[in-house]
């Protein structure tokens, strides 16, 4: 019942929307677009956040040091729900440790004082987060999305002017009044729909370091979607703020599966289980399969191809 409440709510939400795209007046196509930083300001660190899928863990991290340069060693911090996937992620961090900077267990000292620890420790001007059941697609430059000051637009990977579809709400969503300058997509988030409106993201956006930690000490969690869930007190704040993003989407996020118990989430069939025997097989999956996949959805279901030879 509340959900269809909602999804009414936001057909009455589209058609302001498109009066305003109609007759031009956002005030995106007025505002200034070169919130540039300075040189030293343009660092980055990469956090990404897994459970119970080495699998799909291992192709975020190749395809990330596939597609993007200049290569960003990401800290990993990690749980399990049993040894035989901790085992696994220990092959993981053996085998491909070239891909990736740390791993953290956060099953001993707290998924918070873990996360809040490396923020202080990190030091970069400039963070962004991941879950596991991501994957790039599209090549990318981190200098392209590092460059801008958050205090004012927050990048995003994981839009693009092909999302017309909210996954997790099963809804279509409009996209905000956009401007294309120098083939980067602009927007002010509080004009978005849905995933065009969610600017506190753990999926590819990116946040000033220091600004997100103290977000991060004011708040209580114990998990990733529990942090992610929290974080939308400030969300006034950030939509408040202008949006950036590529003509091609640069990341997907594939929900094939579900391995938290706090949300429950929208997700496929494809049990962690039967890929964690896939792992154990020595199959890996094909990222570059998706190479140029066009989504018209941040969460899409795709079926994965296992192969043999490691990518």
């Amino acid at each position: 019942m509340k959900k269809s409440i909602k999804i009414i709510i936001n057909r009455i939400y589209k058609f302001k929307l498109n009066l305003i795209k109609k007759y031009k007046l956002s005030k995106i196509y007025k505002s200034e677009l070169d919130y540039k930083n300075d040189d030293e300001k343009k660092d980055l660190s990469i956090i990404i956040f897994s459970k119970d899928r080495p699998l799909q863990l291992h192709m975020l991290l190749k395809s990330m040091r596939y597609y993007t340069s200049p290569s960003i060693d990401p800290y990993i911090i990690y749980s399990t729900s049993s040894e035989k996937f901790n085992n696994a992620y220990k092959e993981l961090f053996y085998e491909y440790s070239n891909l990736f900077n740390m791993a953290i267990n956060d099953d001993n000292k707290g998924f918070q004082r873990i996360l809040i620890d490396l923020l202080k420790s990190i030091g970069s001007n400039k963070i962004i987060f991941f879950v596991d059941d991501i994957f790039f697609k599209n090549k990318l430059k981190w200098s392209e999305v590092s460059c801008y000051d958050c205090e004012n637009i927050i990048p995003s990977l994981r839009l693009s002017p092909n999302l017309n579809f909210c996954y997790t709400i099963n809804d279509t969503q409009i996209l905000p009044p956009l401007v294309n300058k120098d083939n980067m997509i602009f927007w002010y988030w509080n004009e978005g729909d849905y995933d065009w409106k969610y600017p506190l993201s753990l999926d590819g956006n990116v946040y000033d370091r220091q600004e997100i930690l103290n977000i991060i000490i004011s708040l209580e969690f114990d998990s990733p979607n529990t942090l992610e869930l929290s974080m939308q007190v400030y969300r006034k704040e950030f939509l408040k703020r202008i949006g950036v993003c590529f003509l091609d989407s640069i990341i997907i996020n594939n929900p094939i599966n579900r391995v938290q118990v706090d949300i429950p989430n929208l997700h496929g069939e494809l049990h962690q289980d039967y890929l964690l025997e896939i792992w154990n097989e020595k199959k890996r999956i094909n990222f570059i399969k998706y190479k140029g996949f066009v989504n018209v959805s941040a969460h899409q279901e795709l079926e994965y191809t296992y192969e043999s030879e490691d990518i």
